[in-house]
């Protein structure tokens, strides 16, 4: 039996439209390592980019929402242009799995190209109460000097979906992996997930806090983990996506 979707959890733009929000701050993030000299420092720009992947997920809030975007009909395609003079190139591959393949090419000032393809596998979780957008893919990041970056897609979770209030949140494991000079970071969401009381387990666990004061089983929590390709340990963070890192 199929059960047609609403119209209106879903967005008006196509995941064509939104596919920029992935890595939207990509473009922002270089232009700052090039005018701070440190475009070609494998540690430092590594940061920068954990930065700019987790501060993507506000960026991408604020111009999809939480709703689901509409399926593109198979062949067709997008080009856009930034402000900064970046074309972005994207064509739908597959209808069904939903499948989107992109280009994006710096200008002459600073020429990277992101290139790559994403898959929207949907889930739902309970009574539909909620539903898991898991995107499967890659995406590749070019520098000018030949460094090749690649780059897992987040996973999202929209709680709440009968409910006049929704929750988003970020899940599961991002990375960001320098294969050219071997250094990579792993972001990990909801890193305490362990801790955090659910409906049945708040009648046993009393709501965990920190010497401040702060709760630390909230789900919008992470841990990051810079190693190199030995697995040695050269950096870590963490904190919350919505405040502070």
């Amino acid at each position: 039996m199929k059960i047609p979707t609403p119209a209106y959890v879903h967005s008006d733009l196509t995941y064509l439209d939104a596919i920029k929000y992935e890595f939207g701050l990509i473009e922002h993030t270089l232009f700052k390592c090039q005018e701070e000299g440190i475009l070609e420092s494998p540690f430092e720009r590594l940061k920068h980019l954990v930065a700019a992947q987790i501060g993507a997920m506000r960026y991408g809030i604020e111009g999809v929402g939480l709703k689901a975007p509409l399926n593109p009909v198979l062949g067709e395609t997008r080009m856009m242009t930034t402000p900064k003079g970046s074309r972005l190139y994207c064509e739908q591959t597959s209808h069904h799995p939903p499948i989107s393949h992109f280009l994006m090419e710096g200008p002459p000032a600073l020429p990277f190209t992101i290139d790559g393809y994403m898959e929207v596998k949907l889930g739902t979780k309970g009574l539909f109460s909620s539903v898991v957008f898991q995107m499967a893919g890659v995406i590749r990041l070019r520098l000018p000097d030949k460094t090749l970056i690649e780059m897992s897609p987040k996973a999202i979770e929209i709680s709440g979906l009968l409910s006049s209030e929704k929750v988003f949140n970020l899940i599961d494991t991002m990375t960001i992996n320098d294969v050219t000079n071997g250094v990579n970071a792993e972001i990990i969401f909801d890193c305490n997930k362990e801790k955090r009381a659910g409906y049945v387990t708040s009648f046993f666990k009393s709501e965990k806090v920190d010497e401040q004061g702060k709760q630390v089983n909230r789900s919008d929590l992470i841990d990051i983990k810079l190693t190199d390709d030995a697995d040695f340990e050269i950096g870590r963070g963490s904190g919350s996506y919505l405040e502070n890192v």
